[in-house]
């Protein structure tokens, strides 16, 4: 069954929890104070982040398969 969008659609992201809210919210931080200190360092923890975000999501084992 799908999860989180209106009636007719395919999107079934799993809604967010406050952990993960907490744990991007101090990605934010740090990649803001890095950002502010050395504009190079802050695009470069920016784009590790985003690699490291869109591997989860591929990798991370918490599909709607239907599997049980």
């Amino acid at each position: 069954m799908l999860r989180g969008g209106p009636p007719g659609t395919t999107w079934s992201g799993p809604a967010m929890d406050a952990r993960t809210l907490l744990l991007l919210t101090v990605v934010a931080v740090i990649i803001g104070y890095a950002a502010y200190r050395d504009p190079a360092l802050g695009g470069a923890i920016t784009v590790a982040a985003a690699v490291v975000s869109f591997l989860y999501i591929i990798l991370k084992d918490d599909d709607d398969t239907g599997t049980r």
